[in-house]
């Protein structure tokens, strides 16, 4: 409840109750009461019989099932080379193969109505007369099942957990909690509404916030061009043993004048890749150019021990600057361009710092206004620009 009002929303939980029942989605697990007994300790001889007669009826039973999902398997062989032979669809082929009662009923059974119809499902005697309908059958059957028989995992061999509660029991120790099953309400719920401007460029929903949050469209977010520029892996050494834990920053910008960070931490570098390139195409701004080209002047700028020179540079002069510095200037659409870095060059503050005198390019109007000239006199004497 919310300041004494009642939810009303799928999600609520029945708070008001008399406790008298027990709700295995909230309430804990009942304990059962155990009635204490002598351990019977069986000899090793008795204890290795009940093993192994124990195993040979698991193992009998999978066997069985393994068959007859071969036997479904050759059906639908011969449903495909045959179509007039068998009676059954694709769906009944299909559930004959994935439902394992079912192939009881059918295979062991001898029950043809199991597949929803009473007339006969196989052919008549009359009509096989003289045809290799049941070899042909037979050789699909040897041949699904030898495969099922020749992979890496042998269906045959169970699982340690299946080893140990057949030695055990159902109600034998594990570490495995019981399902607490699906809400009831809630189904389809989470699937994101699909928009019908994106024309199927985001089938699994991963740019819906992203696309909220900028108001861009899907089409202009996946147009973005980003680049990982600094990656960094440490390490925590705990009682675990070593865990990694991955640092990264992305840039993106749209080769015309916008250009934006992202930065992510995660155990998985995957992640930490995507999340900050979400992080960075959202945090794009407008850089300032001169001439579409170069920036204004010489911009100076202090991230703690990092100082990062950029000096504005004539047309056809390039990129000459570090590989980080290259790949922001080229995502912003900066294509000539000075960089010196005199002290430190530690990678997080050098990023940092280019992108922080990016923004804070001196302002041409300001510098005309502060010296009383126009606008063009500064453009001409500060920037080489043409002014005719």
């Amino acid at each position: 409840m919310i300041q004494g009002r009642l939810r009303t929303d799928p999600y609520k939980q029945p708070y008001i109750e008399d406790f008298a029942t027990i709700r295995p989605i909230i309430d804990a697990k009942p304990q059962k009461t155990l009635q204490s007994k002598e351990v019977k300790w069986l000899p090793r001889r008795e204890w290795v019989d009940d093993y192994i007669e124990k195993m040979a009826d698991r193992v009998d039973t999978q066997l069985k099932d393994t068959m007859g999902q071969a036997f479904a398997r050759a059906l639908r062989k011969v449903k495909k080379t045959n179509p007039d032979k068998l009676d059954f669809t694709e769906e009944e082929l299909k559930e004959l193969e994935t439902n394992p009662e079912l192939r009881r009923k059918f295979l062991v059974d001898q029950d043809a109505d199991v597949l929803g119809s009473k007339k006969p499902r196989a052919p008549a005697e009359s009509e096989i007369a003289g045809d290799n309908w049941m070899e042909l059958i037979d050789k699909h059957f040897f041949e699904e099942l030898e495969q099922s028989l020749s992979t890496d995992q042998n269906p045959l061999r169970p699982s340690r957990l299946d080893s140990w509660k057949a030695i055990e029991g159902e109600d034998g120790n594990t570490a495995l909690s019981p399902e607490l099953g699906k809400v009831e309400g809630v189904k389809g719920l989470y699937k994101p509404p699909e928009d019908p401007e994106d024309d199927g460029l985001d089938p699994t929903g991963t740019y819906i916030k992203l696309k909220q949050v900028t108001g861009m469209k899907m089409a202009d977010i996946l147009s973005v061009l980003t680049n990982r520029i600094v990656l960094r892996t440490v390490s925590n050494q705990t009682r675990l043993g070593k865990i990694r834990s991955h640092s990264v920053i992305v840039v993106a910008g749209n080769g015309d004048g916008r250009l934006g960070l992202g930065e992510a931490k995660s155990t998985d570098a995957t992640i930490a890749t995507e999340t900050a390139t979400l992080l960075a195409i959202r945090n794009m701004k407008p850089i300032r150019r001169y001439e579409n080209r170069t920036i204004y002047g010489n911009v100076e700028a202090k991230i703690s021990g990092t100082v990062v020179k950029l000096a504005a540079r004539p047309p056809g002069f390039g990129l000459r600057v570090s590989h980080r510095i290259y790949e922001m200037a080229r995502l912003a659409g900066i294509h000539d361009l000075a960089a010196s870095i005199p002290r430190s060059r530690n990678p997080y503050n050098t990023v940092y710092a280019v992108y922080k005198a990016l923004l804070n390019q001196p302002d041409p109007e300001e510098i005309a206004i502060g010296r009383g000239k126009k606008l063009v006199d500064v453009r001409k004497v500060y920037y080489g620009g043409s002014v005719y």
